[in-house]
C-alpha cells in the first residue's frame, strides 16, 4: 500500500482555479486555515501566489487539504517546481468542518527576494487574483521569472520554525457584562434570527452571522484585529470556536459560559 501525504494547497491548484486539473481527481479532506500568520502574495510577471516562512507576518491563510499518494504528489512536485523552486515544508492547518488541527505540506518560496514583503499580504487567493496568472504553457520561458523572486544565495529551509499562539482571555458573562464600554468593538457572532430577535445597543457591536460556519468572513475582520474585541454568541460554544479561528487577533476576549442574555 502506497504512503499518502496530506498537501495544504493556496492558489492555482484549488479546485476551480487554474491548476485545479491536478486536484480535481484527489482526495479532498476539507477546506481549511494556517493556525498561524505567514504571508501570502502575488509576485513575479506571471502573477504567481506565494506563500513565504516568515510566521507571524500575514494572515492565517485559507486553502483546502488534499490527500494524495507518492505518484500525484510527485505531479504537484513537477508543477511546483520542487526541490529547486518551491520547498515542500510542514505547516499546521485547522480544518473548518471538524475543527481538526492536522499537519500538511505545503508547497512554500523560502529562497525569495525579501522585496516580496513589500507586497499586500493576502488573507486567500481569489479567483480575481487568478485572472491575471499566467500558466506555464503560455510563458515565453517557463523558468525566467524565477529570478525575479529567488534569491539564490539562501539556504533552503528544513522546517518553518514553530511559533508560540496566544490563547484569547474568557470571561463569564457576569463578568463581561460591566466592561462591556472598555471594548472597541463587541462581536455578535449569533444568527441573523438571534440578532433579528434582540442585540445589545451598543455602538462597538457588530454582527458577523454564524462566523464559526464561515471562516472565509474573518478575512472581512482585518481591521479590527488589533483592537480590543470581545466575542458573544448565546450560550459560549460558537463564540469559544470563533475564538480558535482568530489566533491573529491581538486582544481578544470570549464570553464562555454565558451569551447575549447574560450581557443585557
Amino acid at each position: 500500500m502506497s504512503q499518502i501525504f496530506r498537501v495544504f494547497v493556496y492558489g492555482t491548484l484549488k479546485r476551480g482555479y487554474p491548476n485545479s486539473h491536478l486536484t480535481k481527481d484527489l482526495k479532498k479532506i476539507g477546506e481549511g486555515q494556517l493556525a498561524y500568520k505567514l504571508p501570502l502574495v502575488v509576485g513575479s510577471s506571471c502573477h504567481i501566489p506565494y506563500l513565504l516562512p516568515k510566521v507571524g507576518k500575514g494572515n492565517q491563510v485559507l486553502g483546502e487539504v488534499y490527500e494524495v499518494n507518492q505518484e500525484e504528489l510527485n505531479l504537484l512536485d513537477k508543477l511546483e517546481g520542487y526541490p529547486d523552486y518551491y520547498n515542500r515544508l510542514i505547516v499546521d492547518v485547522n480544518l473548518h468542518e471538524c475543527r481538526e488541527k492536522v499537519q500538511c505540506m505545503a508547497y512554500i518560496l523560502d529562497r525569495f527576494k525579501d522585496d516580496l514583503l513589500e507586497k499586500e499580504f493576502l488573507p486567500f487567493y481569489t479567483i480575481e487574483h487568478a485572472t491575471s496568472y499566467i500558466l506555464p504553457a503560455n510563458r515565453e520561458n517557463p523558468l525566467d521569472h524565477r529570478a525575479e523572486v529567488m534569491d539564490y544565495s539562501k539556504q533552503s529551509l528544513t522546517s518553518i520554525p514553530p511559533v508560540v499562539i496566544a490563547m484569547p482571555k474568557v470571561l463569564s458573562a457576569d463578568d463581561a457584562k460591566s466592561l462591556l464600554p472598555t471594548f472597541d468593538v463587541i462581536l455578535d457572532v449569533r444568527t441573523q434570527k438571534e440578532w433579528d430577535a434582540g442585540h445589545l445597543q451598543l455602538p462597538s457591536v457588530r454582527h458577523v452571522d454564524s462566523l464559526h460556519q464561515h471562516p472565509e468572513k474573518v478575512a472581512e475582520l482585518q481591521d479590527i484585529k488589533d483592537m480590543k474585541c470581545l466575542v458573544h454568541c448565546g450560550s459560549g460554544k460558537r463564540a469559544t470556536a470563533v475564538g480558535e479561528m482568530l489566533t491573529s487577533f491581538t486582544d481578544l476576549t470570549i464570553v464562555c459560559p454565558g451569551g447575549y442574555s447574560g450581557l443585557q
